[in-house]
């Protein structure tokens, strides 16, 4: 279950202390999208935060997308 594993997963996260979280993939194909919808509402619940990077979960790619977007963050 997508869903449920986002929500497990942020749930965790916010547990362990987090409260600005990262979604890094795409959220268009249906399995991600449910993964990130879990998340996105455990976030919203707790009063966290969560934002979806568009990252390619290739290991040739991405290194670089991550370090990409971290160096845009605030």
């Amino acid at each position: 279950d997508n869903r449920l594993g986002g929500k497990m997963a942020a749930e965790c996260l916010i547990a362990a202390g987090a409260r600005r979280l990262v979604f890094l993939g795409d959220t268009m194909p249906v399995e991600f999208a449910a993964r990130f919808a879990g998340a996105r509402e455990v976030a919203e619940r707790l009063g966290a935060t969560i934002q979806a990077l568009p990252t390619h979960l290739s290991a040739a790619t991405l290194p670089h997308e991550i370090a990409h977007h971290l160096s845009q963050a605030e």
